[in-house]
């Protein structure tokens, strides 16, 4: 009786086994993986691509009421459906018509064929982002009264549209990298032919019209540009971009509330406002490997940033945050 209870037992489980083969995969869809990281997102779009590869877009609003486009890149390896990329614009930003995968990146193109994105899929922890493509390069040449003088030029063959905009001045040098207290504006748009070079006239806002020639006498001026103009965009067949960086630098997404900066060939900073819902710094520190960016660092401080740092000093691994008066708010080892 025992043996027959035996055999019975392993006729049960052998079955079992083989219905368990037998079954489908129980896979979650992309949508709902996306939905799960993105319960608050409306709206939502979804792309196929090749090899099991998905971006879905939905519509979701931040705190501070801003409306974003956030994009999901869903991959599903034979085993799970996974979230591989997450990368978040503006509405009034948003110019993606079509996507494309490409090694393991994924490509987002402008309706006139301009590649606008380049999302690196993410394997495992640490995550890696492409370098941003670049449309414009923007070059300092000089002051005058009350006036940022520079050259726009557009790298690409495509028309580019300079929106109204802000413009952060920084200053490389050497170890340090400083940043200009110049408010710096871009008050009317400027419409780029390919490959065209434009002069432009950047205001100084102040209260007192001033012509800092100091910056003239300086090896390196780089000029950082963010779009201001909610409005539609006027020339709906042109690049319209959020902002301009300095050469290179990781592509995040969200370039609206970013503050990216390259501290040397193969380090740069992404600085944050808030610490776990309290005033302070958030620096994240990226390293260029093998053409890709890799978090290596994730630096928390509660503090109140009053008037935020004023210049990195880089010297090797070691990191020093200043203040507008020079004083040190901390010092970071960057692995």
């Amino acid at each position: 009786m025992k043996r027959l209870h035996l055999y019975l037992i392993l006729a049960v489980l052998t079955t079992c086994a083989a219905f368990a083969e037998a079954q489908p995969r129980m896979e979650e869809s992309p949508l709902g993986c996306a939905r799960r990281v993105f319960p608050m997102g409306q709206d939502w779009k979804i792309f196929a691509l090749p090899e099991q590869v998905t971006v879905l877009r939905c519509s979701r609003k931040e705190p501070e009421y801003r409306s974003l486009h956030q994009y999901c890149v869903v991959k599903d390896d034979g085993s799970q459906t996974r979230l591989v990329h997450t990368y978040a614009v503006k509405k009034a930003d948003d110019q993606f018509a079509r996507f494309e995968l490409k090694g393991n990146e994924v490509l987002a193109y402008h309706a006139n064929g301009a590649l606008l994105a380049r999302m690196h899929l993410w394997e495992k922890p640490p995550v890696r982002h492409s370098p941003a493509p670049e449309y414009v390069r923007l070059r300092f040449t000089g002051t005058g009264e009350g006036l940022i003088l520079c050259e726009a030029e557009n790298l690409t063959d495509y028309p580019v549209l300079l929106r109204p905009g802000s413009v952060k001045i920084v200053l490389p040098e050497g170890v340090r990298t400083a940043f200009s207290n110049l408010c710096v504006l871009l008050k009317e748009e400027r419409l780029l032919a390919p490959r065209q070079k434009m002069s432009l006239q950047l205001r100084i806002h102040a209260k007192l019209t001033i012509n800092p020639r100091g910056l003239m006498r300086r090896k390196q001026v780089e000029l950082v540009y963010r779009a201001r103009d909610d409005k539609p965009i006027s020339h709906p067949e042109a690049i319209a971009p959020a902002a301009i960086f300095q050469s290179g630098l990781p592509d995040l997404g969200d370039k609206d509330r970013l503050r990216l900066c390259r501290l040397s060939d193969e380090l740069a900073v992404v600085e944050g406002d808030w610490v776990s819902g309290h005033l302070g710094y958030q620096l994240d520190f990226y390293r260029l490997k093998q053409g890709a960016w890799q978090l290596v660092t994730r630096v928390e401080k509660t503090a109140n940033p009053r008037f935020g740092v004023s210049a990195y000093e880089c010297n090797g691994s070691r990191v020093r945050l200043l203040g507008f008066d020079e004083s040190r708010i901390m010092d970071v080892t960057v692995p």
